[in-house]
């Protein structure tokens, strides 16, 4: 009987210890984790100002240059510049309210240069109203720099944590020694609001820009309908509380809102919401995936779900990537065995629990209709005598790409291989130009087209 009295404590000792170093393992996991993401995103900031400081450096030497040679190689410096600093941009964990006019930015002065660089291989020169605009770009990269290089300097002084913004849903910390992360990047916002037009032939010029969304159809919504909408998307059991925090009055103006979700220790949930037909522009969260608990096939089979589930029929995932446990998946519109890449929308799944932490249908709005799709002109044979001998073809389909101004063209899609390396290659499916080349990169990450 003695026996059993010590027999009880000793176990719950036991259990006590289990349970303690079980729970010392968890911290110190969250603690190399957050380690982790402190210096991911550490980088991807001083990227940013790295980048960014480029721009303005070639933009610079750019205004003092004459030949098209010169002007030629400056210009596809700040166009790959530009696309980097756009990358390390999205990497942040800021809110998107403070990041739009700048995005637009960084891709528009890349397009532009490219543009312009493409424009000089064919013997084109630099108009006077093409300098202007260089000139004023140049000024408001000089002022991003500036203030990019003050936050960067409030930073560093007063130790902010990146990854603690994360954890905060992206707002900023409660600082009041110093402005916050989020009113520097409001001060470049306002900044951005005001750089030139840019009317050219490419993918973020203004004329495309201000492109009617073809996909968009229905009747106005109020904000208490969008709402309305929002949490039947998002799913009623997951919301708390829904408020509004903007409206945007681009080529789709849309009600801006923010949800708190029921379970607290999941991140607040961004989503835009079309003011025309109610449609789900973008919806995007914070939310982290500490572990791996699927493939990316069982990434993309929940995103095909979740889409036929939310009345996006024949979608066809073309893509996919993966950063940090969360997948990214492409998925374009198939029409009559067609592959319709304009057609475009972006899933993100969590490889931890198979939630749906983003969604993007800007690409599928602005350009769905049921086409009236051409005959070809060529078969698939005599399409293949335009593609260079050197490729071995391994499989080929009729699929419609964008042009740089967004228009649209039928084409053979060709994936084949070279010296082990693989490449997509369009052959227009009605006279036989080569429309495009893409290299295809296979990495621990996935897919990636360039």
């Amino acid at each position: 009987m003695k026996r059993r009295h010590w027999i009880l404590p000793m176990v719950l000792a036991t259990s006590l210890v289990v349970v303690g170093l079980w729970g010392y393992d968890q911290y110190r996991q969250k603690q190399q984790y957050n380690i982790y993401m402190e210096n991911l995103y550490e980088k991807s900031f001083y990227n940013l100002v790295s980048y960014t400081q480029s721009i303005e450096g070639n933009m610079s030497k750019l205004m003092a240059t004459a030949t098209p040679a010169q002007y030629s190689l400056i210009l596809t410096d700040i166009w790959r510049q530009a696309e980097s600093a756009g990358d390390s941009l999205g990497q942040l964990p800021i809110s998107h309210i403070a990041l739009d006019n700048t995005a637009k930015f960084l891709n528009q002065i890349g397009d532009f240069s490219y543009y312009l660089a493409r424009n000089a291989t064919k013997g084109k020169t630099i108009s006077g109203e093409e300098w202007r605009k260089l000139e004023e770009l140049h000024n408001y990269s000089a002022d991003m720099k500036s203030q990019l290089l003050a936050l960067e300097q409030d930073v560093s002084a007063n130790h902010i944590s990146w990854s603690e913004i994360m954890q905060k849903g992206g707002r900023t910390l409660n600082n009041q020694k110093a402005p916050t992360v989020d009113s520097h990047f409001q001060d470049i916002e306002k900044t951005m609001m005001d750089y030139p037009t840019l009317i050219y032939d490419g993918p973020f010029s203004e004329s495309v820009e201000r492109r009617k969304p073809l996909g968009l159809i229905g009747n106005s919504v109020s904000y208490e309908q969008a709402q309305k909408i929002a949490e039947n998307f998002i799913g009623k059991d997951v919301v708390a509380s829904i408020r509004k925090i903007g409206e945007d009055k681009g080529a789709i103006p849309t009600w801006n809102m923010e949800i708190t979700p029921k379970n607290t220790s999941r991140p607040h949930i961004f989503i835009n919401i079309s003011k025309k037909g109610g449609r789900i522009i973008w919806m995007t969260s914070s939310a982290t995936a500490p572990k791996q608990n699927m493939t990316i096939q069982q990434a993309m089979d929940k995103a095909g779900t979740f889409l036929r589930e939310k009345g996006y029929k024949n979608m066809a995932a073309t893509y996919a990537q993966h950063y940090n446990g969360i997948a990214i998946i492409n998925f374009a519109y198939k029409q009559d065995d067609v592959i319709v890449y304009p057609d475009l929308i972006k899933v993100k799944v969590s490889m931890d629990d198979g939630n749906i932490v983003g969604f993007e249908s800007t690409g599928y709005l602005m350009s769905h209709i049921q086409r009236k799709l051409p005959e070809p002109t060529l078969t698939e044979k005599e399409a293949r005598e335009f593609v260079s001998d050197r490729l071995s073809i391994k499989s080929a389909r009729l699929a419609v790409i964008p042009t740089p101004a967004k228009n649209e063209v039928l084409t053979y899609e060709f994936k084949a291989e070279f010296a082990g390396e693989q490449y997509l290659v369009y052959i227009n499916a009605l006279n036989g130009n080569e429309e495009n080349i893409l290299k295809i990169l296979t990495t621990d990450n996935g897919i990636l087209t360039i």
